[in-house]
């Protein structure tokens, strides 16, 4: 997670290029700004991909909200993402879960008999394609239309188990299972957990943890929850609570499990509220911030905090008229940027970022340079 403000680069400048324009001039903001748009634009850096989104497909539905929950589009399906930086989809990446199906990209809405009837009518089906127009960013376009067909529904995994400050009073086994219960008008609940366990050390309490289900809730709005059942004996855990399906942690302590009372129920392990939908899985390229005061952090990574100031020392050179020191800067900030481009480089896992290997580049280059190559996105560098 980057740490560097603005202001932290502004301070580490050259320090005889600051003493002539001062360093609360209004024009280093900018050049802070400036160097960090120029690197992200780039190339499509790791550091600026997302973590894994997903939602579940309704039945019928085509285009499906992603941005902020409480301004959806007219018309789309709110997936509750609330993404505020969604640049672009990253291709490659979009998935139907469910199915274990990668999904292809479309720039126009798919026609044929895998999407519609003879005359027209949108065909219900499993997901076969995706589109995400530049002008809507925030909405993803999933074709056909969701048959919501899928019985799946969620099994609990193994729970993790720590020790944490708290207050037994003896060092204690603890066993451990976890179940998934729906929020349906009459609640079913699945098989348990495979049990587990784990000692507590006196004056210590145990940390029960489950990791994000793949959805919070089905596609009819049923919600799950994760339930906690815990004793001193394998084999009769009571429940000592619950966890949300996002996630998350609980602590279960000497008192709880001594007054735990609720069994695990006799009709469990049948009737859970399937998914209904196919779980839709992708990843994101973000926006590009604006810099704008000295306290806003970069999204360059820390590591490379001198290939930025490299950058603003350019431009202050130029500033100052200085055109020896702009010179050398520029060379700095050139060469800090393709090193940067050789860390992060991705590996051929995917069309798209992938960079062809150069020999000019490696063993029969021994100073280093990138050579010419062929850089994803319309991206072309010429290495000197």
């Amino acid at each position: 997670m980057p740490t560097v403000t603005v202001q932290n680069v502004i301070d580490a400048a050259r320090q005889d290029l600051m003493r002539r324009i001062g360093t609360s001039h209004s024009a280093l903001i900018d050049y802070v700004n400036r160097v960090q748009l120029e690197l992200l634009r780039f190339s499509n850096w790791k550091f600026t991909e997302s973590a894994p989104q997903r939602f579940l497909t309704e039945k019928g539905q085509v285009d499906y909200w992603i941005g902020v929950t409480a301004s959806p589009a007219s018309g789309t399906v709110n997936t509750e993402l609330n993404l505020t930086d969604v640049g672009r989809i990253r291709e490659g990446t979009v998935r139907d879960r469910t199915n274990s199906r990668p999904l292809s990209r479309v720039n126009s809405v798919p026609t044929g008999g895998s999407f519609e009837y003879p005359d027209g009518t949108p065909r219900l089906a499993k997901p076969l394609v995706w589109k995400n127009s530049p002008d809507t960013p925030n909405i993803i376009n999933i074709y056909p239309p969701g048959d919501n067909t899928n019985t799946y529904a969620p099994v609990p995994v193994v729970p993790g188990l720590s020790n944490i400050t708290g207050g037994f009073s003896t060092a204690r086994v603890v066993f451990v299972q976890v179940s998934i219960q729906d929020t349906a008008v009459t609640p079913k609940e699945s098989a348990l957990s495979t049990e587990v366990s784990q000692t507590v050390l006196a004056s210590k309490s145990l940390s029960v943890t489950m990791p994000p289900m793949l959805v919070a809730k089905n596609d009819s709005g049923v919600t799950y929850i994760y339930n906690v059942y815990a004793s001193l004996t394998s084999g009769t855990e009571k429940k000592v609570g619950t966890i949300a399906a996002t996630g998350g942690s609980l602590t279960v302590t000497e008192a709880a499990i001594s007054g735990a009372t609720k069994a695990y129920p006799a009709s469990g392990g049948t009737g859970l509220a399937p998914f209904g939908g196919y779980v839709i899985e992708f990843r994101y390229f973000k926006t590009r911030p604006q810099l704008a005061v000295v306290g806003d952090i970069l999204t360059i990574p820390d590591e490379y905090k001198d290939v930025v100031i490299a950058g603003v020392n350019y431009y202050a050179g130029q500033l100052t008229d200085r055109e020896q020191d702009a010179a050398y800067w520029r060379a700095a900030f050139e060469d800090g940027k393709r090193q940067m481009y050789k860390d992060t480089q991705l590996t051929p896992d995917g069309r798209i970022e992938f960079v062809h290997p150069d020999p000019v580049s490696s063993s029969a280059n021994p100073s280093g340079g990138l050579g010419n190559l062929w850089l994803p996105f319309e991206n072309t560098y010429q290495g000197s």
